[in-house]
């Protein structure tokens, strides 16, 4: 599924490393693999910032794009809050990164989103 206009896909393909084939969400996840492998375990502190959890967090600015990695101490950016989406278990850190985006792709892309604004 191409989700860029030809010229941007051709664009993103040129700055990308070859072994990906233009696909960007293959390195979207290289921070949360790299993390676990003994050679860059120095970098899963990286990865998060747990605050104490009578402070407040969030920057818009700097985090609305990964806003649970960002979060108190006790919930663990989302990874202890556990729900059901839809007819699977999940927490709500996964169904944040991952589960929310493909549901939407699934249900939505190639169809008219102008039939789901309010009138």
């Amino acid at each position: 599924m191409n989700l860029l206009e030809p010229e941007a896909a051709h664009t993103v393909k040129n700055l990308l490393p070859a072994y990906v084939n233009g696909d960007l969400s293959a390195l979207c996840v290289w921070p949360d693999q790299i993390r676990h492998w003994h050679k860059y375990s120095w970098t899963s502190p990286l990865h998060f910032i747990d605050a104490p959890d009578n402070t407040c967090t969030f920057d818009y600015d700097r985090d609305i794009h990964q806003p649970l990695h960002v979060g108190h101490t006790t919930d663990e950016g989302g990874n202890t809050i556990d729900l059901r989406w839809f007819r699977h278990k999940s927490n709500f850190h996964h169904v944040w990164d991952r589960e929310i985006i493909l549901t939407t792709l699934a249900d939505y892309y190639e169809k008219d989103v102008d039939l789901l604004q309010v009138k």
